[in-house]
C-alpha cells in the first residue's frame, strides 16, 4: 500500500480505501468495526464473547534471562471476556509469554503459556512476576519480608545459581514488568 494512502486514512484526508481488508488484518481488528467503528474491535469476535490477548515472539525466561524486544508480537489467545472482567482484567495491560528454562518448576514448565497483567507492578511477598533484571527479562517468585522496601527474587526450583534468594532493588537493574495472573502447563506424559 503507498504511504500517501495510508497517511490521507490516518489524518482524514482520505475516507476509504481498497486496502482496508489488508489493514484490519495486520491490526488484527474487525473490518466493519474500522470501517464503520460500529461493532466489536477484535478481530474474529463478533460474537463480542471472547477477547485477544496479545502473545510475544520473545520467551520470558525462568532460567538465564532473555535480551529481546518484550513487545514483539507472535500472535494472540483467545479469552472468554466474562473470564477476564470476573477477574478485573484489561485485556488492553495484559501479555503472554512461554516460559523456557526449569528454575520455576514444579509451577512453571519449560514451554508454560504466562500471561501477566503490565498494571500491576506494585511487589507482592510470595508472589509470582515478569521482571526485569541485568537486562534480562525473567518470571521469578518475589519475597517482600519487611516493610522497609527489600525486595529480593526467588525460583521455586532451588537447583543452580537461582536456589538462594536474591536481594535486587527497583530502578537498579531492576524492574517489575508485571503480576503474573494466569498460567497454562502441560502435564507430563
Amino acid at each position: 500500500m503507498p504511504y500517501a494512502t495510508l497517511a490521507g486514512l490516518e489524518n482524514g484526508d482520505q475516507k476509504n480505501s481498497l486496502h482496508l481488508p489488508e489493514i484490519a488484518k495486520v491490526l488484527w481488528c474487525n473490518l466493519d468495526w474500522l470501517v464503520t467503528g460500529l461493532g466489536p474491535i477484535e478481530y474474529g469476535d463478533e460474537d463480542d464473547a471472547f477477547v485477544n490477548v496479545a502473545g510475544a515472539s520473545l520467551p520470558v525466561s525462568s532460567g538465564g534471562g532473555t535480551e529481546d524486544d518484550p513487545n514483539a508480537e507472535a500472535g494472540r489467545l483467545k479469552f472468554r471476556r466474562e473470564s477476564l472482567i470476573g477477574k478485573e482484567l484489561d485485556v488492553r495491560r495484559l501479555r503472554v509469554y512461554y516460559s523456557r528454562a526449569d528454575s520455576m518448576e514444579p509451577a512453571i514448565n519449560d514451554g508454560s503459556a504466562v500471561m501477566y497483567d503490565t498494571s500491576k507492578k506494585k511487589p507482592e511477598d510470595d508472589t509470582v512476576f515478569v521482571v526485569w533484571y541485568e537486562n534480562r527479562l525473567f518470571v521469578k517468585r518475589l519475597r517482600v519480608p519487611t516493610r522497609d522496601g527489600d525486595i529480593f527474587i526467588e525460583s521455586d526450583n532451588k537447583v543452580g545459581k537461582w536456589r538462594k534468594l536474591i536481594a535486587v532493588t527497583p530502578g537498579d537493574n531492576f524492574m517489575i514488568e508485571g503480576k503474573v495472573v494466569w498460567l497454562a502447563n502441560w502435564f507430563q506424559v
